[in-house]
C-alpha cells in the first residue's frame, strides 16, 4: 500500500492530530527543527488498517489493535522532505503493532488470526515486517519506505496462505487477496483428485501440459528480452523508453508466471516420484 507524508511543518501536524479521536495519546514536540513523538501506547479499531493498501484494503480488517512505540524522532527522515527543515538528531524508532481476533466481512472463517507490524525508523526511511502468531490465514511480509531520490517511496511485497486444514475454507480469499495463492489452492485439490484416481495417465497428461506451458511461457520472455535489445540499439532509444517500460512490466508478469507453472511441476513431481 502507498501513504505519504505531510509536506508542511510541526505546528500543521499537531493540528491534524488534534482533530484526530485519539489525538490526546500522541505528544508532538519540536526544538530546533528535531520532529519527535514520545513513547506511548494506543488502541485503535482494526479497519485503521485500510488506509495502508493491501492486504488490509482488501480484507476490510475488524478487530482488536493495540500499537506501542519507543521515543520516535522524525528529524533526519523529514529533512528531505519539501518544507521541512534539517534537524541535528539521527531518526529512529520502533513501532509494534499487534493484530488481534482479525475478521473479515469477506470470509467466513472467524477469527482469522493474531497478527504482528514491527517498524524500525532511520534516516534513510522505515521498513517493516508482517507475521503471524495465530490463526488459520497466515501472512507475511517486508515493506520499506525510503525519502531518498529516486526511490520508489512506500513498498510492500508480502504473501497469503492457509493452514493445512483450513485451506478449503480460504480459497476464496486467499483469491482475493493474490492470484497466485487461490491459484496453487486450486492446484493442490486438483492434484488431489488425479492422484487419487485409478488413471495414471491423468497425471502424467497434467504433468507435460505443465512442462509445455513452462517452455511456452520461457519462450515468451526470451523474444521480449530481445525486443528490449532492439528499442535499446536504435538512434530513437530515447522514444522507445515508454514501449520498453511495457516490455518490462509485461516481463515481468510472464517471470511471475513461470514461477507459479515451476511451482507446480514440482508439485505433480513429488507426487509422481
Amino acid at each position: 500500500g502507498k501513504s505519504k507524508l505531510g509536506t508542511s511543518r510541526t505546528h500543521i501536524l499537531q493540528t491534524r492530530l488534534q482533530k484526530e479521536k485519539y489525538a490526546q495519546e500522541f505528544e508532538l514536540l519540536s526544538e530546533n527543527e528535531v520532529y519527535r513523538f514520545a513513547a506511548n501506547e494506543i488502541k485503535l479499531p482494526a479497519n485503521v488498517l485500510e488506509g495502508l493498501g493491501n492486504p488490509w484494503s482488501t480484507l476490510r480488517p475488524r478487530g482488536e489493535l493495540g500499537a506501542r512505540w519507543t521515543d520516535i524522532n522524525l528529524a533526519g527522515l523529514m529533512a528531505n522532505l519539501p518544507g521541512f527543515g534539517a534537524g541535528n538528531t539521527p531518526s529512529s524508532g520502533v513501532i509494534r503493532i499487534i493484530i488481534s481476533n482479525l475478521t473479515s466481512p469477506i470470509s467466513p472463517v472467524k477469527p482469522l488470526g493474531g497478527y504482528e507490524i514491527s517498524a524500525n525508523i532511520a534516516d534513510s526511511g522505515m521498513n517493516w515486517t508482517l507475521s503471524t502468531t495465530s490463526g488459520p490465514l497466515l501472512l507475511k511480509g517486508q515493506g520499506e519506505f525510503s525519502n531518498k531520490a529516486g526511490s520508489k517511496g512506500m513498498q510492500f511485497s508480502g504473501e497469503a496462505s492457509a493452514s493445512p486444514e483450513s485451506q478449503e475454507s480460504l480459497i476464496g480469499l486467499l483469491s482475493l487477496l493474490g492470484k497466485k495463492e487461490g491459484d496453487m489452492l486450486r492446484f493442490a485439490n486438483k492434484l488431489g483428485n488425479l492422484s487419487g484416481s485409478e488413471d495414471s495417465r491423468k497425471l502424467e497428461n497434467e504433468k507435460i501440459f505443465i512442462m509445455r506451458k513452462i517452455e511456452e511461457v520461457q519462450n515468451e520472455i526470451f523474444q521480449l528480452e530481445n525486443n528490449i535489445q532492439f528499442f535499446q540499439n536504435t538512434k530513437n532509444a530515447k522514444k522507445e523508453n515508454s514501449i520498453v517500460t511495457e516490455v518490462r512490466k509485461t516481463i515481468e508478469r510472464h517471470k511471475d508466471e513461470l514461477s507459479t507453472w515451476k511451482e507446480k511441476l514440482k508439485q505433480i513431481k513429488s507426487i509422481a516420484n
